[in-house]
């Protein structure tokens, strides 16, 4: 049976090297606030990757071969999960840049990005939790934070399937209003004239809202990442899984990853997140 030892090299990995295009270059924007996601990643996610093949060469960064369903799944729900979330905080870092320049902030980017994420992490949640109970390992993860995927749900869907929401211009800054203000989907549209006669008491910031957001968002991330990090951490020593993903003939994990397993600039892609197919076989 592996033991922890046997993956030990894996802490040479990190995401500003050994990461996709994307994740590389937005490291240094989101480390701060979503270290757990490369904790996770190192830890297991590498392993459904040939990362762990030393003579895997150019396509190191890819998806290991006949990996099943369950675990590809997971491995897109999780990228999927970052990948959002990294654009809702490029989306906040756009609007600030957008009022210190007098321009436009477009807040329903946000929310699409946020809702998004969301939904990629509920459905990461599910496929994580089916593996480790099918391995007999009981995982807790924090409280769902219900209150905050209602709010950026209920922006979410106004902004999509209703009329453009009135600004609060006139106040010195784009407001938007507040969430219990927000029309139903059987509610009359409130008229932007009436919109732009609400006092500030009926409107919020919209970048200072969802800043706040976007942490509140982060810090349940990292809450769930650092706890699949135990669960899946005691899983990948189990004869069952290694055997599913093919891994016994690359234990214990080779001394030179962490010089080996680098995107090479003919194959920039990675398999925690590429969305990469062959054109020979799509009929191009």
């Amino acid at each position: 049976m592996a033991t922890q030892a046997d993956f030990a090299n894996l802490d040479q990995l990190n995401l500003l090297e050994h990461g996709d295009s994307l994740e590389r270059f937005y490291w240094p924007m989101v480390s701060a606030s979503l270290s757990e996601y490369e904790t996770f990643w190192r830890a297991f996610i590498v392993l459904l990757t040939n990362r762990v093949n030393p003579l895997a060469y150019s396509d190191w960064v890819m998806v290991r071969p006949c990996l099943e369903d369950k675990y590809e799944s997971l491995l897109m729900a999780n990228y999927s999960t970052f990948y959002h979330c990294v654009v809702a905080y490029t989306r906040l870092e756009a609007a600030r840049k957008a009022k210190n320049e007098r321009g436009f902030s477009h807040p329903e980017l946000f929310f699409f990005s946020a809702k998004a994420c969301i939904d990629n992490l509920l459905s990461f949640r599910e496929h994580a939790h089916a593996i480790l109970r099918e391995a007999g390992i009981v995982q807790t993860l924090p409280a769902s934070p219900k209150d905050l995927f209602e709010e950026i749900s209920s922006y979410r869907n106004v902004f999509a399937h209703r009329p453009l929401l009135g600004r609060g211009s006139h106040h010195g800054r784009e407001m938007i209003l507040e969430v219990d203000r927000l029309p139903s989907r059987d509610d009359p549209f409130p008229r932007w004239s009436s919109t732009m006669t609400l006092s500030s008491t009926g409107m919020t910031d919209s970048i200072d809202y969802q800043a706040a957001l976007l942490r509140d968002l982060a810090a349940y991330l990292q809450g769930m990442w650092k706890a699949f990090t135990v669960g899946f951490t005691a899983l990948r020593i189990e004869n069952a899984f290694i055997d599913d993903v093919a891994l016994r003939a690359f234990l214990p994990i080779y001394g030179s990853i962490g010089i080996s397993a680098i995107p090479r600039a003919t194959n920039p892609f990675a398999a925690s997140g590429a969305l990469v197919f062959d054109l020979k076989n799509a009929g191009a």
